[in-house]
C-alpha cells in the first residue's frame, strides 16, 4: 500500500503539468490614427482579454474598434466601412506554416457593440465576432490574421450640409493590421 501511494505521489507533478496554464497572453493591439479617428485591432479571449497565446480549444475573437477623437459627431459611411460588406480579411485565419486559409469563423455573425451609424465625440464603435460564429477549434500551432479595414465618414447626418448641398464622403486609407498568434 505504501509503495502505491509513493508511486502516485511521484507521478503527481507530471499529471498536473499535462494541462498547460497560460501565464503570459502576450497581448498585441495594432493602432492607426488619422483625421481624428483611432482604429484598433486586437485578438481577445471570450472574457475580453487581449491575447496572442491561446489554449487549444479556446476561442480566439478578432476585435476592431473605431474611436472618434474629434470634437464633432461623425456619420459612418456604413456600406463602405462595415467589415462584413467586403473582403477585408476580418474573418480570415491563416496557418503560419504555409499561409493557407483556415475556415474558422462564419461570415454572417458579427456583433456591433454600438450599432449607431454615427460616432459622437469620444464615441467608440466596436466590431467583434460572436463566439457562436466559431466553426471549429484551432489545433496547436502558429497562425496569423491579416485585416485591412476600410473607413469613410460624412460630416453631417443624411449627408447634407446647410450651405453646400450634398456632403462629400471622406475616405481614410488604413494600413493592414496583421497579428501573429499561437495555440498551445
Amino acid at each position: 500500500m505504501k509503495k502505491s501511494i509513493f508511486i502516485v505521489l511521484l507521478f503527481m507533478p507530471f499529471l498536473w503539468s499535462c494541462e498547460q496554464d497560460i501565464t503570459d497572453r502576450k497581448p498585441v493591439v495594432r493602432t492607426f490614427e488619422q483625421d481624428g479617428f483611432r482604429f484598433t485591432f486586437s485578438l481577445q479571449t471570450e472574457d475580453g482579454t487581449n491575447a496572442t497565446v491561446f489554449k487549444e480549444g479556446e476561442k480566439m475573437l478578432p476585435v476592431y474598434k473605431v474611436e472618434n477623437l474629434n470634437a464633432d459627431t461623425a456619420y459612418i459611411a456604413e456600406s463602405y466601412a462595415d467589415p462584413c460588406n467586403y473582403d477585408t480579411g476580418f474573418f480570415n485565419v491563416y496557418a503560419a506554416s504555409d499561409n493557407s486559409e483556415i475556415t474558422y469563423i462564419t461570415m454572417d455573425v458579427l456583433t456591433i457593440v454600438k450599432p449607431c451609424l454615427h460616432i459622437t465625440p469620444s464615441g467608440v464603435v466596436e466590431y467583434t465576432v460572436s463566439p457562436s460564429a466559431i466553426q471549429k477549434s484551432l489545433d496547436k500551432g502558429f497562425y496569423y490574421v491579416a485585416f485591412t479595414p476600410r473607413f469613410a465618414y460624412y460630416s453631417s447626418c443624411c449627408h447634407y450640409s446647410d450651405s453646400e448641398g450634398l456632403d462629400e464622403r471622406i475616405n481614410i486609407e488604413i494600413p493592414e493590421f496583421k497579428i501573429n498568434f499561437e495555440v498551445k
